[in-house]
């Protein structure tokens, strides 16, 4: 019986199936040649200019947790070198006078020696005598010089001789009594770094002889070894400074005292 051109092989509905697929792949290669002929040729100008899209630096590596350290991120500073702590704060003692003795201020800690000190992270003890000076016996009955067993004992790293305004009435007298005690202040604590404030007066412009006592001061210091901290005249012009009726200064002189000499004193050793 000869076969019927109609009926499909190899099963009933296959080649119905085939038969579709064959059309469809006809279908679609019509549509991209006629895509292709309408566009002129400019698919293959838009493949060769297609860029792949490419992974930030965050996609394309693992996930990192940020540093916490300074020096993990550009922006931040350089690391500045400082001095050492120590476990073992300086020894200072301050020499001085009433003012030195924060006398009419509220409390020693007001004076300038516990302003400085705490500023500096210092172990401060102060050695003074009311009215005392480098000529001057004041209320203890010695000058200066009669106060250097008192800071020998007190073992100090620097000494901090203030005062002067004492010897202001004896000034002729001063270069030669700074200079004996200079020169026994140097034998006594040799390892000591010693310096030496500026004579000060009050918010008055005080007295020409003033003068000749810094310079005289100055000079016996510098001559034995010692630094000269000139911190200028603090309290002149501003009587607020100053106790009423008093001479002395208050909390806020002792304040302006304690912030010219920490103006006045070098940086601090780095190393």
């Amino acid at each position: 019986m000869p076969r019927n051109p109609q009926r499909p092989v190899g099963g009933t509905g296959v080649l119905t199936y085939v038969g579709v697929a064959v059309l469809l792949v006809a279908a679609v290669a019509v549509a991209v040649f006629a895509l292709t002929k309408n566009s002129g040729g400019n698919l293959s100008a838009v493949a060769a200019g297609y860029t792949p899209p490419t992974l930030s630096s965050a996609e394309s590596t693992p996930a990192v947790a940020p540093s916490t350290s300074p020096a993990a991120t550009a922006s931040s500073p350089a690391p500045t070198r400082s001095a050492p702590a120590s476990d073992h704060p300086a020894r200072v003692v301050f020499v001085g006078d009433g003012y030195a003795h924060s006398d009419d201020a509220t409390d020693a800690a007001h004076g300038f020696p516990a302003l400085v000190g705490a500023a500096e992270g210092w172990k401060v003890d102060v050695v003074s005598c009311a009215l005392a000076g480098y000529v001057a016996k004041g209320s203890c009955g010695t000058n200066y010089a009669g106060l250097i067993p008192q800071i020998v004992a007190a073992s100090p790293d620097i000494v901090i001789v203030t005062g002067g305004r004492n010897d202001v009435p004896s000034a002729a007298s001063t270069a030669a009594a700074a200079t004996d005690f200079f020169t026994q202040l140097a034998a006594a604590v040799p390892a000591a770094t010693v310096y030496a404030v500026s004579p000060v007066w009050d918010s008055s412009h005080g007295q020409a002889a003033l003068g000749v006592v810094q310079q005289a001061v100055q000079t016996a210091a510098r001559a034995h070894g010692a630094s000269y901290l000139d911190i200028g005249e603090p309290l002149r012009d501003h009587p607020e400074f100053i106790t009423a009726g008093s001479v002395l200064p208050n909390d806020a002189g002792y304040a302006a005292l304690a912030a010219a000499i920490e103006k006045a004193l070098p940086p601090p050793s780095a190393g």
